[in-house]
């Protein structure tokens, strides 16, 4: 059963290899980073259908934030994505459709996904810079 998304919510719909965020609006549209040929990786910030959004996919989700976190209300979130509308700023580490859906409806530009690719590389650099001392270690 799929949960219809309210006026306001931060919806994501699950890609392969990512998630692509946007902001649910009345009517059944979202506003998200988009280009016209459907693309989440640039473009610009457009209020499209849900259709369009979810691109090819079938199922979106509904993003719950933590209690402690400050929420605008669903007017405040729609009308804070909507100023943004034609912006152009996309940049998949610092300002991707993650950042853009959190910061309408938080105030915190923030995405989950760069965070965890951060880690996981600092993880691997670490591992690598350790497996070379002890391999170098050992060779002395």
């Amino acid at each position: 059963m799929v949960i219809q998304p309210k006026h306001g919510d931060v919806i994501k719909v699950s890609h392969i290899f990512y998630d692509h965020y946007g902001i649910y609006a009345e009517g059944g549209t979202v506003i998200h980073y988009t280009d016209a040929k459907g693309s989440d990786f640039k473009g610009k910030v457009q209020e499209t259908s849900l259709e369009k959004f979810l691109n090819g996919e079938k199922s979106y989700s509904i993003v719950k934030f933590a209690d402690s976190c400050h929420l605008y209300s669903p007017e405040d979130t729609v009308k804070r994505a909507r100023s943004k509308i034609d912006t152009e700023n996309y940049n998949l580490v610092f300002n991707n459709c993650e950042h853009f859906a959190v910061w309408c409806k938080t105030g915190r530009a923030r995405s989950s996904q760069v965070q965890k690719a951060v880690r996981n590389i600092s993880i691997f650099v670490a591992a690598a810079i350790a497996f070379i001392g002890f391999n170098h270690k050992n060779r002395a």
